[in-house]
Parts: C-alpha cells; sequence; structure tokens
C-alpha cells in the first residue's frame, strides 16, 4: 500500500466529481480540472449524444471514485492485516487465511508485500 498512499498523496486532491456541464470531465474540489474521458479528436459526430458517449461518461464517473476507493482500500488493508495476523483459534485461523488472499490481490496490485510469505498459520490443536 505505500505505493498506493504516495500516489494518493502526489496526485490532486479528492473527492473528485464530474463537471456540472459535461459529464467527461472530472474536476476537483476547487474546479481544477484532472482528467477527461471524452476523445477531443473525436468530437464531431452524426449524432450529439450516443452509447459511446454513455461509456465516457460512465468511466468519467467511475474515475472520479478514484481518491475515496483509495482511501477506503488503504482502512480495508489495514483492517484485513489486523485479521491476518489473529491466529488464536480455528476460527480466527479461518478468517486469517480469507484475510491473506485478499491482501495479497490488494498488495499485488497497489505495490505491496505478498503476505502470504510471512507469518504462517499454526496447526490446529496447538502446534
Amino acid at each position: 500500500m505505500t505505493d498506493l498512499r504516495k500516489i494518493l498523496d502526489e496526485a490532486t486532491p479528492g473527492p473528485w466529481k464530474t463537471h456540472l456541464v459535461d459529464d467527461t470531465t472530472i474536476i476537483a474540489t476547487d474546479g481544477t480540472d484532472v482528467a477527461t474521458t471524452c476523445d477531443s479528436a473525436n468530437v464531431e459526430r452524426s449524432d450529439a449524444y450516443n452509447v459511446e458517449y454513455e461509456r465516457m461518461e460512465a468511466d468519467a464517473r467511475l474515475i472520479a471514485l478514484t481518491p475515496q476507493l483509495a482511501a477506503a482500500l488503504i482502512k480495508a488493508e489495514e483492517a484485513l492485516a489486523s485479521i491476518a495476523a489473529n491466529t488464536c483459534c480455528d476460527g480466527c485461523q479461518e478468517a486469517a487465511l480469507v484475510a491473506r488472499a485478499a491482501l495479497s490481490e490488494m498488495r499485488a496490485l497497489t505495490g505491496g508485500d505478498d503476505v502470504r510469505q510471512h507469518a504462517p498459520l499454526r496447526r490446529a490443536g496447538g502446534s
């Protein structure tokens, strides 16, 4: 998550939203343009509004969620790391396995260590 934290810190502060007039433009709360999903080289169309434009608007809405999703992912990683470290009983060990699998996927995407390489689980029965 170190890479994700760094990217989040370096990026335009969120939350972001789509522009009130042009739903393919993503803006920060201060009005700064963050990105656009509209292909400006292809603005002339036979119809004023089509499926391609609807997709660009949906892409913009997804991109606008990025700062909040990244912050939530960091919090989820911290919670899962705590669960993964708790192996006091069989139920906790099962939860730890699930948490470690999720952490491994998250960290592969965000630049963290593979948690499955650390802290082996104890076997049921105390060994």
